[in-house]
Protein backbone atom coordinates (compact mmCIF):
# COMPACT_ATOMS: atom_id res chain seq x y z
CA UNK A 1 0.00 0.00 0.00
CA UNK A 2 1.51 3.43 -0.90
CA UNK A 3 1.50 6.18 1.89
CA UNK A 4 0.94 9.83 1.10
CA UNK A 5 2.63 12.66 3.38
CA UNK A 6 1.74 16.42 3.38
CA UNK A 7 4.36 18.72 5.08
CA UNK A 8 2.90 22.14 4.15
CA UNK A 9 1.48 22.63 7.66
CA UNK A 10 4.87 22.29 9.29
CA UNK A 11 6.37 24.83 6.94
CA UNK A 12 3.64 27.31 7.76
CA UNK A 13 4.05 26.71 11.46
CA UNK A 14 7.81 27.20 11.24
CA UNK A 15 7.34 30.37 9.25
CA UNK A 16 4.93 31.78 11.80
CA UNK A 17 7.32 30.91 14.60
CA UNK A 18 10.17 32.71 12.89
CA UNK A 19 7.97 35.75 12.32
CA UNK A 20 7.06 35.85 15.99
CA UNK A 21 10.69 35.53 17.07
CA UNK A 22 11.89 38.23 14.68
CA UNK A 23 9.06 40.55 15.67
CA UNK A 24 9.86 40.08 19.34
CA UNK A 25 13.51 40.79 18.72
CA UNK A 26 12.72 43.88 16.74
CA UNK A 27 10.33 45.12 19.44
CA UNK A 28 12.86 44.50 22.16
CA UNK A 29 15.56 46.22 20.15
CA UNK A 30 13.26 49.18 19.51
CA UNK A 31 12.40 49.42 23.19
CA UNK A 32 16.05 49.29 24.17
CA UNK A 33 16.91 51.89 21.57
CA UNK A 34 14.18 54.27 22.74
CA UNK A 35 15.13 53.75 26.38
CA UNK A 36 18.76 54.41 25.64
CA UNK A 37 17.83 57.52 23.66
CA UNK A 38 15.78 58.82 26.58
CA UNK A 39 18.65 58.10 28.94
CA UNK A 40 21.05 59.94 26.64
CA UNK A 41 18.67 62.87 26.40
CA UNK A 42 18.25 62.90 30.17
CA UNK A 43 22.02 62.71 30.68
CA UNK A 44 22.52 65.56 28.20
CA UNK A 45 20.03 67.67 30.14
CA UNK A 46 21.81 66.87 33.39
CA UNK A 47 25.15 67.82 31.89
CA UNK A 48 23.65 71.01 30.50
CA UNK A 49 22.11 71.84 33.86
CA UNK A 50 25.49 71.27 35.48
CA UNK A 51 27.09 73.55 32.89
CA UNK A 52 24.52 76.25 33.58
CA UNK A 53 25.18 75.88 37.31
CA UNK A 54 28.91 76.32 36.68
CA UNK A 55 28.11 79.43 34.62
CA UNK A 56 26.14 80.79 37.57
CA UNK A 57 28.99 80.08 39.97
CA UNK A 58 31.50 81.78 37.67
CA UNK A 59 29.13 84.70 37.03
CA UNK A 60 28.82 85.54 40.73
CA UNK A 61 32.47 84.82 41.45
CA UNK A 62 33.47 87.41 38.82
CA UNK A 63 30.87 89.87 40.09
CA UNK A 64 31.97 89.50 43.72
CA UNK A 65 35.65 90.01 42.84
CA UNK A 66 34.98 92.98 40.53
CA UNK A 67 32.92 94.72 43.21
CA UNK A 68 35.64 93.95 45.77
CA UNK A 69 38.38 95.46 43.59
CA UNK A 70 36.28 98.52 42.73
CA UNK A 71 35.64 99.18 46.42
CA UNK A 72 39.34 98.68 47.27
CA UNK A 73 40.36 101.26 44.66
CA UNK A 74 37.64 103.65 45.87
CA UNK A 75 38.90 103.42 49.47
CA UNK A 76 42.47 103.87 48.26
CA UNK A 77 41.57 107.10 46.47
CA UNK A 78 39.73 108.46 49.52
CA UNK A 79 42.73 107.82 51.79
CA UNK A 80 45.31 109.29 49.41
CA UNK A 81 43.18 112.38 48.73
CA UNK A 82 42.58 113.01 52.43
CA UNK A 83 46.22 112.51 53.39
CA UNK A 84 47.40 114.89 50.66
CA UNK A 85 44.92 117.62 51.66
CA UNK A 86 45.46 117.50 55.43
CA UNK A 87 48.45 117.97 57.68
CA UNK A 88 48.29 114.85 59.86
CA UNK A 89 50.49 113.03 62.29
CA UNK A 90 51.36 109.39 61.67
CA UNK A 91 48.86 108.23 64.30
CA UNK A 92 46.08 110.40 62.88
CA UNK A 93 46.78 109.13 59.37
CA UNK A 94 46.81 105.51 60.52
CA UNK A 95 43.51 105.97 62.36
CA UNK A 96 41.90 107.58 59.31
CA UNK A 97 43.11 104.83 56.97
CA UNK A 98 41.83 102.08 59.30
CA UNK A 99 38.46 103.80 59.66
CA UNK A 100 38.11 104.23 55.90
CA UNK A 101 38.94 100.57 55.32
CA UNK A 102 36.32 99.49 57.86
CA UNK A 103 33.81 101.84 56.26
CA UNK A 104 34.61 100.36 52.84
CA UNK A 105 34.14 96.80 54.12
CA UNK A 106 30.72 97.69 55.54
CA UNK A 107 29.77 99.36 52.26
CA UNK A 108 30.88 96.25 50.40
CA UNK A 109 28.85 93.93 52.65
CA UNK A 110 25.80 96.13 52.10
CA UNK A 111 26.43 96.02 48.36
CA UNK A 112 26.63 92.20 48.35
CA UNK A 113 23.44 91.89 50.39
CA UNK A 114 21.60 93.97 47.82
CA UNK A 115 22.34 91.73 44.85
CA UNK A 116 18.96 91.47 43.06
CA UNK A 117 17.22 88.11 42.71
CA UNK A 118 17.12 88.22 38.93
CA UNK A 119 17.14 85.59 36.21
CA UNK A 120 20.15 85.48 33.93
CA UNK A 121 19.34 83.95 30.49
CA UNK A 122 21.74 81.63 28.69
CA UNK A 123 20.00 81.34 25.31
CA UNK A 124 17.93 83.80 23.30
CA UNK A 125 14.49 82.61 24.41
CA UNK A 126 15.59 82.24 28.06
CA UNK A 127 14.57 78.59 28.27
CA UNK A 128 18.02 78.00 29.66
CA UNK A 129 18.88 80.28 32.60
CA UNK A 130 20.06 80.55 36.19
CA UNK A 131 18.48 82.60 38.97
CA UNK A 132 19.83 83.80 42.32
CA UNK A 133 17.30 82.82 44.98
CA UNK A 134 19.06 83.96 48.16
CA UNK A 135 22.29 85.49 49.50
CA UNK A 136 23.91 85.50 52.91
CA UNK A 137 27.03 87.52 53.82
CA UNK A 138 28.89 86.95 57.07
CA UNK A 139 32.34 87.53 58.53
CA UNK A 140 34.29 84.30 58.61
CA UNK A 141 37.36 83.17 60.45
CA UNK A 142 40.90 83.92 59.25
CA UNK A 143 40.05 87.53 58.39
CA UNK A 144 37.77 86.66 55.48
CA UNK A 145 34.25 87.35 54.33
CA UNK A 146 31.94 84.41 53.52
CA UNK A 147 29.24 84.88 50.90
CA UNK A 148 26.64 82.16 50.32
CA UNK A 149 24.49 82.43 47.19
CA UNK A 150 21.66 79.99 46.36
CA UNK A 151 21.14 79.42 42.61
CA UNK A 152 18.49 77.65 40.53
CA UNK A 153 19.49 76.38 37.08
CA UNK A 154 16.72 75.81 34.52
CA UNK A 155 16.30 74.01 31.16
CA UNK A 156 12.73 74.22 29.97
CA UNK A 157 10.88 72.55 32.86
CA UNK A 158 13.91 70.89 34.46
CA UNK A 159 15.48 72.62 37.48
CA UNK A 160 18.52 72.15 39.66
CA UNK A 161 19.23 73.97 42.94
CA UNK A 162 22.62 74.53 44.51
CA UNK A 163 24.35 76.79 47.04
CA UNK A 164 27.80 78.27 46.32
CA UNK A 165 30.09 79.60 49.06
CA UNK A 166 32.72 82.26 48.31
CA UNK A 167 35.44 83.52 50.66
CA UNK A 168 37.28 86.81 50.06
CA UNK A 169 39.84 88.65 52.24
CA UNK A 170 38.51 91.28 54.62
CA UNK A 171 41.44 93.68 54.16
CA UNK A 172 40.61 96.01 51.28
CA UNK A 173 43.99 97.74 51.23
CA UNK A 174 47.56 97.36 52.36
CA UNK A 175 49.21 100.56 53.49
CA UNK A 176 52.37 101.74 55.14
CA UNK A 177 53.20 105.19 56.47
CA UNK A 178 56.57 106.83 56.22
CA UNK A 179 57.92 110.26 56.98
CA UNK A 180 59.34 110.67 53.50
CA UNK A 181 62.86 111.82 52.83
CA UNK A 182 64.66 114.63 51.15
CA UNK A 183 66.12 112.52 48.35
CA UNK A 184 68.84 113.78 46.05
CA UNK A 185 72.44 114.17 47.09
CA UNK A 186 73.51 114.95 50.61
CA UNK A 187 71.12 115.40 53.48
CA UNK A 188 72.70 113.43 56.31
CA UNK A 189 70.61 110.36 57.01
CA UNK A 190 67.97 111.45 54.51
CA UNK A 191 65.04 111.97 56.90
CA UNK A 192 62.92 115.04 57.51
CA UNK A 193 61.53 116.15 60.84
CA UNK A 194 57.85 115.28 61.09
CA UNK A 195 55.41 117.77 62.54
CA UNK A 196 55.06 116.71 66.20
CA UNK A 197 51.69 115.75 67.63
CA UNK A 198 51.28 118.93 69.69
CA UNK A 199 47.59 118.31 70.63
CA UNK A 200 48.75 115.20 72.52
CA UNK A 201 51.59 116.92 74.39
CA UNK A 202 49.89 116.19 77.71
CA UNK A 203 47.09 113.70 78.37
CA UNK A 204 43.46 114.71 78.64
CA UNK A 205 42.05 114.95 81.25
CA UNK A 206 45.01 116.32 83.16
CA UNK A 207 46.17 114.97 85.46
CA UNK A 208 44.81 111.51 84.61
CA UNK A 209 42.05 110.28 86.85
CA UNK A 210 42.75 108.15 89.92
CA UNK A 211 46.38 109.25 90.24
CA UNK A 212 47.66 109.97 93.74
CA UNK A 213 50.14 112.61 94.81
CA UNK A 214 53.76 111.56 94.71
CA UNK A 215 54.99 110.37 98.06
CA UNK A 216 58.74 110.58 98.51
CA UNK A 217 61.32 111.31 101.18
CA UNK A 218 63.07 113.94 99.14
CA UNK A 219 65.40 111.42 97.58
CA UNK A 220 63.73 108.78 95.39
CA UNK A 221 60.74 108.20 93.12
CA UNK A 222 60.94 104.93 91.25
CA UNK A 223 58.53 103.17 88.88
CA UNK A 224 55.47 105.22 89.75
CA UNK A 225 52.82 107.34 88.01
CA UNK A 226 51.88 110.20 90.31
CA UNK A 227 51.04 113.90 90.62
CA UNK A 228 53.50 116.39 92.15
CA UNK A 229 53.07 120.09 92.95
CA UNK A 230 55.82 120.80 95.44
CA UNK A 231 59.40 121.71 94.52
CA UNK A 232 62.14 120.72 94.59
CA UNK A 233 61.71 117.30 93.09
CA UNK A 234 63.44 114.28 94.63
CA UNK A 235 67.06 113.60 93.84
CA UNK A 236 66.40 110.33 92.00
CA UNK A 237 63.51 109.71 89.58
CA UNK A 238 63.65 106.43 87.71
CA UNK A 239 61.19 104.85 85.24
CA UNK A 240 58.32 107.12 86.28
CA UNK A 241 55.66 109.39 84.82
CA UNK A 242 55.38 112.61 86.80
CA UNK A 243 52.41 114.93 86.29
CA UNK A 244 53.24 118.42 87.51
CA UNK A 245 49.91 119.92 88.53
CA UNK A 246 49.13 123.62 88.65
CA UNK A 247 46.99 123.57 91.77
CA UNK A 248 46.68 127.34 92.11
CA UNK A 249 45.64 128.13 88.52
CA UNK A 250 48.55 130.48 87.89
CA UNK A 251 49.53 128.63 84.69
CA UNK A 252 53.17 129.21 85.63
CA UNK A 253 55.39 126.57 87.18
CA UNK A 254 58.91 126.85 88.51
CA UNK A 255 60.72 123.54 88.07
CA UNK A 256 64.01 123.23 89.95
CA UNK A 257 66.07 120.32 88.71
CA UNK A 258 68.77 120.31 91.35
CA UNK A 259 71.56 117.84 90.75
CA UNK A 260 69.15 115.65 88.74
CA UNK A 261 69.61 111.93 88.33
CA UNK A 262 66.75 110.79 86.12
CA UNK A 263 66.42 107.63 84.07
CA UNK A 264 63.66 106.91 81.55
CA UNK A 265 61.20 109.33 83.16
CA UNK A 266 58.59 111.66 81.69
CA UNK A 267 57.34 114.99 83.05
CA UNK A 268 53.94 116.30 81.92
CA UNK A 269 53.29 119.93 82.83
CA UNK A 270 50.01 121.77 82.25
CA UNK A 271 51.47 125.27 82.53
CA UNK A 272 54.20 127.48 81.19
CA UNK A 273 57.38 126.43 82.94
CA UNK A 274 60.60 128.04 84.06
CA UNK A 275 63.08 125.21 84.56
CA UNK A 276 66.37 125.80 86.34
CA UNK A 277 69.21 123.30 86.47
CA UNK A 278 72.64 123.32 88.02
CA UNK A 279 74.32 120.67 85.88
CA UNK A 280 73.87 118.37 82.89
CA UNK A 281 70.53 116.71 82.16
CA UNK A 282 70.07 113.26 80.65
CA UNK A 283 67.30 110.70 80.13
CA UNK A 284 64.46 113.10 80.82
CA UNK A 285 61.45 113.98 78.66
CA UNK A 286 59.53 117.16 79.45
CA UNK A 287 56.16 117.82 77.80
CA UNK A 288 54.80 121.31 78.47
CA UNK A 289 51.34 122.62 77.67
CA UNK A 290 52.63 126.18 77.52
CA UNK A 291 55.99 127.87 77.05
CA UNK A 292 59.20 126.30 78.31
CA UNK A 293 62.18 128.30 79.55
CA UNK A 294 65.42 126.54 80.52
CA UNK A 295 68.30 128.25 82.26
CA UNK A 296 71.41 127.41 84.24
CA UNK A 297 70.60 128.23 87.86
CA UNK A 298 74.15 128.70 89.09
CA UNK A 299 75.82 130.66 86.32
CA UNK A 300 74.27 131.44 82.95
CA UNK A 301 77.73 131.62 81.39
CA UNK A 302 78.44 127.93 82.05
CA UNK A 303 77.72 125.38 79.36
CA UNK A 304 75.44 122.47 80.18
CA UNK A 305 74.65 119.35 78.19
CA UNK A 306 71.34 117.73 77.29
CA UNK A 307 71.66 114.02 76.48
CA UNK A 308 69.08 111.44 75.41
CA UNK A 309 66.22 113.78 76.24
CA UNK A 310 63.15 115.39 74.71
CA UNK A 311 61.58 118.81 75.21
CA UNK A 312 58.19 119.53 73.65
CA UNK A 313 56.20 122.73 74.12
CA UNK A 314 52.82 123.87 72.78
CA UNK A 315 54.09 127.46 72.81
CA UNK A 316 57.66 128.78 72.63
CA UNK A 317 60.93 127.28 73.85
CA UNK A 318 63.73 129.49 75.18
CA UNK A 319 67.13 128.05 76.12
CA UNK A 320 69.05 131.07 77.38
CA UNK A 321 72.34 129.37 78.26
CA UNK A 322 75.19 127.86 76.31
CA UNK A 323 73.89 124.39 75.40
CA UNK A 324 75.53 121.24 74.14
CA UNK A 325 73.17 118.68 72.58
CA UNK A 326 73.64 114.93 72.33
CA UNK A 327 70.90 112.79 70.84
CA UNK A 328 68.09 115.09 71.99
CA UNK A 329 64.81 116.31 70.48
CA UNK A 330 63.48 119.85 70.80
CA UNK A 331 59.99 120.55 69.46
CA UNK A 332 58.33 123.95 69.71
CA UNK A 333 54.91 124.78 68.27
CA UNK A 334 55.73 128.50 68.26
CA UNK A 335 59.06 130.33 68.39
CA UNK A 336 62.39 128.83 69.41
CA UNK A 337 65.17 130.87 71.00
CA UNK A 338 68.75 129.74 71.58
CA UNK A 339 71.99 131.16 72.85
CA UNK A 340 75.16 129.37 71.79
CA UNK A 341 74.20 125.94 70.49
CA UNK A 342 76.51 123.01 69.74
CA UNK A 343 76.12 119.28 69.63
CA UNK A 344 75.46 116.06 67.77
CA UNK A 345 72.27 114.27 66.71
CA UNK A 346 69.80 117.06 67.47
CA UNK A 347 66.29 116.69 66.07
CA UNK A 348 64.68 120.12 65.99
CA UNK A 349 61.32 121.51 64.89
CA UNK A 350 60.09 125.08 65.24
CA UNK A 351 56.51 125.85 64.23
CA UNK A 352 57.22 129.57 63.91
CA UNK A 353 60.36 131.70 63.98
CA UNK A 354 63.79 130.56 65.16
CA UNK A 355 66.22 132.94 66.87
CA UNK A 356 69.91 132.03 67.06
CA UNK A 357 71.50 134.65 69.32
CA UNK A 358 74.98 133.16 69.10
CA UNK A 359 76.89 130.66 66.98
CA UNK A 360 75.48 127.26 66.01
CA UNK A 361 77.59 124.19 65.30
CA UNK A 362 75.79 120.88 64.74
CA UNK A 363 76.61 117.48 63.26
CA UNK A 364 74.40 114.55 62.25
CA UNK A 365 71.32 116.64 63.00
CA UNK A 366 67.87 117.19 61.50
CA UNK A 367 66.39 120.67 61.66
CA UNK A 368 63.23 122.25 60.37
CA UNK A 369 61.89 125.76 60.86
CA UNK A 370 58.45 126.74 59.58
CA UNK A 371 59.11 130.41 60.30
CA UNK A 372 61.90 132.91 59.73
CA UNK A 373 65.50 132.25 60.82
CA UNK A 374 67.02 135.22 62.68
CA UNK A 375 70.82 134.87 62.81
CA UNK A 376 71.95 137.96 60.95
CA UNK A 377 75.27 138.35 62.74
CA UNK A 378 75.82 134.72 63.69
CA UNK A 379 77.63 131.73 62.24
CA UNK A 380 75.84 128.45 61.53
CA UNK A 381 77.99 125.40 60.77
CA UNK A 382 76.37 122.11 59.71
CA UNK A 383 78.15 118.80 59.16
CA UNK A 384 76.30 115.72 57.87
CA UNK A 385 73.05 117.45 58.72
CA UNK A 386 69.82 118.51 57.05
CA UNK A 387 68.10 121.86 57.58
CA UNK A 388 64.85 122.83 55.89
CA UNK A 389 64.11 126.58 55.93
CA UNK A 390 60.40 127.07 55.17
CA UNK A 391 60.06 130.65 56.45
CA UNK A 392 60.54 133.88 54.55
CA UNK A 393 63.14 136.66 54.86
CA UNK A 394 65.72 134.52 56.65
CA UNK A 395 68.82 136.39 57.79
CA UNK A 396 72.10 134.53 58.39
CA UNK A 397 75.58 135.92 58.87
CA UNK A 398 77.75 132.95 57.83
CA UNK A 399 76.49 129.54 56.76
CA UNK A 400 78.98 126.69 56.35
CA UNK A 401 77.66 123.43 54.87
CA UNK A 402 80.04 120.46 54.85
CA UNK A 403 80.21 116.69 54.88
CA UNK A 404 77.00 115.22 53.49
CA UNK A 405 74.89 118.14 54.65
CA UNK A 406 71.92 119.55 52.82
CA UNK A 407 70.27 122.92 53.32
CA UNK A 408 66.98 123.68 51.57
CA UNK A 409 65.88 127.32 51.29
CA UNK A 410 62.23 127.44 50.31
CA UNK A 411 61.71 131.23 50.55
CA UNK A 412 63.67 134.47 50.46
CA UNK A 413 66.97 134.16 52.36
CA UNK A 414 69.87 136.53 52.79
CA UNK A 415 73.26 135.01 53.71
CA UNK A 416 76.25 137.29 54.06
CA UNK A 417 78.80 134.50 53.55
CA UNK A 418 77.96 131.06 52.17
CA UNK A 419 80.55 128.26 52.26
CA UNK A 420 79.75 124.90 50.63
CA UNK A 421 82.52 122.36 50.99
CA UNK A 422 83.06 118.61 50.60
CA UNK A 423 79.77 116.97 49.57
CA UNK A 424 77.49 119.65 51.01
CA UNK A 425 74.55 121.03 49.05
CA UNK A 426 72.42 124.15 49.28
CA UNK A 427 69.17 124.08 47.29
CA UNK A 428 67.18 127.23 46.59
CA UNK A 429 63.62 127.35 45.29
CA UNK A 430 63.66 129.93 42.50
CA UNK A 431 65.87 133.02 42.68
CA UNK A 432 65.31 133.54 46.40
CA UNK A 433 68.87 133.64 47.69
CA UNK A 434 70.96 136.76 48.07
CA UNK A 435 74.52 136.47 49.28
CA UNK A 436 77.48 138.79 49.43
CA UNK A 437 80.09 136.06 49.20
CA UNK A 438 80.16 132.39 48.19
CA UNK A 439 83.13 130.08 48.58
CA UNK A 440 83.96 126.41 48.65
CA UNK A 441 83.77 123.60 46.10
CA UNK A 442 80.35 124.48 44.69
CA UNK A 443 77.62 127.10 44.53
CA UNK A 444 74.03 127.05 45.68
CA UNK A 445 71.74 125.22 43.24
CA UNK A 446 68.60 126.97 42.05
CA UNK A 447 65.62 124.63 41.50
CA UNK A 448 62.14 124.93 40.09
CA UNK A 449 59.33 124.34 42.62
CA UNK A 450 58.73 120.76 41.47
CA UNK A 451 62.45 119.97 41.56
CA UNK A 452 62.73 121.54 45.01
CA UNK A 453 59.86 119.44 46.31
CA UNK A 454 61.34 116.25 44.86
CA UNK A 455 64.74 116.86 46.42
CA UNK A 456 63.84 118.61 49.66
CA UNK A 457 60.34 117.33 50.40
CA UNK A 458 58.96 120.69 51.44
CA UNK A 459 56.05 121.11 53.83
CA UNK A 460 53.50 118.99 51.96
CA UNK A 461 55.97 116.13 51.66
CA UNK A 462 57.37 116.41 55.14
CA UNK A 463 54.19 115.29 56.83
CA UNK A 464 53.76 111.54 57.15
CA UNK A 465 53.18 109.96 53.76
CA UNK A 466 50.89 107.01 53.13
CA UNK A 467 51.68 104.40 50.55
CA UNK A 468 48.43 102.61 49.75
CA UNK A 469 48.21 99.45 47.70
CA UNK A 470 44.65 98.47 46.80
CA UNK A 471 44.25 94.72 46.63
CA UNK A 472 44.43 94.64 42.84
CA UNK A 473 46.71 91.64 42.81
CA UNK A 474 44.22 89.15 44.24
CA UNK A 475 45.06 85.62 43.21
CA UNK A 476 41.93 84.75 41.25
CA UNK A 477 42.79 81.05 41.14
CA UNK A 478 43.01 80.91 44.92
CA UNK A 479 39.57 82.47 45.26
CA UNK A 480 38.19 80.07 42.64
CA UNK A 481 39.56 77.15 44.61
CA UNK A 482 37.82 78.50 47.68
CA UNK A 483 34.42 78.30 46.01
CA UNK A 484 32.39 75.41 47.44
CA UNK A 485 28.94 74.39 46.33
CA UNK A 486 26.37 71.78 47.26
CA UNK A 487 23.32 70.59 45.35
CA UNK A 488 20.04 71.08 47.15
CA UNK A 489 17.18 68.64 46.71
Amino acid sequence: MKSISNQNGYTLLLTLLLVVIISGFIGTLSFLTLTQQKQVEKTDDEFLLADISEMGIEHYRARIINDYLAKAIEVQKRIIEYSSNNDLTEDQLTTYANNEELKGINELIDQYNKYPFTMTPINSNATENFTQTSIQVAEFQNNSLEIKIALKSTIDTDNENLQATYKIPLNLINFKISSGGPGGNGGGNGDIVEIPDFPSTIPSPFPPKDLEFCIHNGYVLSEVDCVVWLNPLPYLIWNSNIYVSDLFGSKINFLYLYNPNYKNSNFYIDASTYAYIDRDVSNVNIYTNGSFYLSNLINNNNKFTLTNSLFQSTKYIDFDSDININNTKIFSKQDSIFEKLTGDALTFYSGQNTYFNDSVSLSNSLLRSKGTIYAKNETITLENSYFLFEGNKNEIGTLTVKGDSKVCLQNQTNISSLNIIENGHVYVQGSKLTTSYQSGSKLAEVLKPQEFKAICEQSSGSSPEIDVDAETQININDILEDVQYDYID
